[in-house]
Order: C-alpha cells, then structure tokens, then sequence
C-alpha cells in the first residue's frame, strides 16, 4: 500500500473480478460512508491480449503465459466473471473505458483525461 502525500483515497488494481466482490468491497466501504468512485477499465481486442502475454512471456520467460490455452482460459473468465461487473458499475454511473491501443504514453494519457474528472 502506497501513500502519496496530498492525496486521498487509494487505487484498486484488478479488484474487483466479480460482481459479488463488487458488492462485498461496497458494504466494506459503505461502513466507513465511502464508496467507489469510478472503475476504469482499459480495453483491448481479445487478441491483443493473447498478443501482449505471449510477448511478454517471451521477455521474461513466464511458462504460464507461454500457453495460448492458459491465456484465453484467462481471457474467457474475464467475459464470463468480470465482464458483468460493466453494468453493475454503469448503473450507479461509475464506469469508464479508456482504449488500450496504443502506446504505453498515449494509453497513460486516456486513463489521466479519466481519473483527473475526480
């Protein structure tokens, strides 16, 4: 856990994955009287992510993500699990996409326009 000085609140990272964490990390929060803010989520064509983990297999030499199986197992638990979370989020209004094509700085720069709303 990361503290930056002047600013408040923290950032999740790949949580939550369901929807029942979803509504778990809302009561958590609701006993505090705070809430999430937004979810970003930074999309990209399923088989740019099949792209991108063999790649970055290849770097750092990952068995787990060597395996085109393994990657889209992982990429259809995502659209099976995760996906559903998007309309749980847009229905309070708190879902955002940010386009994940691109490179590292202009992908950075469409999360900033986001995030910096709040």
């Amino acid at each position: 856990f990361k503290t930056v000085k002047g600013v408040e609140g923290f950032l999740l990272d790949g949580f939550p994955r369901t929807i029942a964490q979803a509504e778990a990390l809302d009561a958590m929060l609701a006993k505090t009287s705070e809430e999430v803010t937004a979810v970003v989520s930074i999309m990209i064509p399923d088989q740019m992510i099949v792209d991108r983990i063999s790649h970055r297999a290849a770097i750092e030499g990952r068995a787990d993500d060597a395996n085109v199986e393994i990657i889209k197992n992982r990429i259809a638990t995502y659209h099976q699990q995760t996906e559903p979370e998007i309309a749980y989020y847009q229905k309070s209004g708190k879902y955002f996409e940010a386009d994940g094509v691109g490179t590292i700085d202009e992908v950075r720069d469409r999360i900033f326009e986001i995030v910096d709303k709040f």
